[in-house]
């Protein structure tokens, strides 16, 4: 495995990824993406930390004809020119329309950072969720008079976490009433990994909010 001459001996550096999904895209379709995703961090000897699935959302702004998309959010540990693979494989997949990925820290010992991902978590982050209107609205998964899980069943609690990473959803095309303010800058991993990666560079023309 490559390593920056810029980083600790047996650290890798943590990143944020965060891709949207055009919002008709089946749990079939999230799996294989997101299984494909994993697949690629996996085999670069990096280490998830977190997956979640932030539902279908509202864009801020029309993109590929879409006004609403399906968030995905990746936090892991990797070497810096891993980014540039897991944007490549984003980038060649028709169902992605939108992506961004944020270092957040460097040096990191992965065997201090619990990951957060299991078999059951994994699945999960492919399950298609309610619409963002449905949700605020306390709408079910089924009809009207139907049964299904209420939109305001989740709790709020704990969620500190991810506030920065809802700022990040920010520059991939959430409206500015969809996502928290936060405190804690990233850095767009773009143009130093492209810097310093074996092979292709990081630049990621579609992550970048245009």
């Amino acid at each position: 495995m490559l390593q920056s001459m810029r980083d600790q001996p047996g650290t890798q550096r943590e990143y944020e990824t965060i891709y949207i999904l055009r919002p008709e895209a089946t749990s079939e379709q999230l799996q294989q993406v997101n299984g494909r995703i994993r697949e690629v961090i996996e085999q670069a000897q990096g280490k998830l930390l977190r997956v979640e699935n932030w539902g279908k959302r509202k864009l801020a702004y029309e993109i590929e004809k879409h006004h609403k998309g399906i968030y995905l959010y990746w936090r892991y540990l990797a070497p810096p020119q891993l980014v540039a693979e897991v944007e490549r494989n984003l980038r060649l997949m028709d169902l992605v329309i939108r992506f961004l990925s944020i270092k957040v820290d460097a040096d990191v010992d992965p065997n201090a950072r619990p990951s957060d991902v299991t078999g059951e978590t994994f699945v999960a982050a492919a399950e298609t969720r309610l619409d963002e209107e449905d949700y605020y609205l306390g709408r079910t998964t089924e009809d009207e008079d139907g049964d299904g899980e209420r939109g305001d069943g989740e709790d709020d609690e704990g969620e500190d976490d991810e506030v920065r990473p809802r700022k990040r959803a920010a520059a991939v095309g959430a409206s500015d009433d969809q996502v928290a303010a936060a405190d804690g800058p990233g850095e767009n991993v773009a143009a130093e990994a492209a810097g310093e990666a074996a092979g292709d560079g990081a630049a990621s023309g579609e992550g970048e909010a245009k």
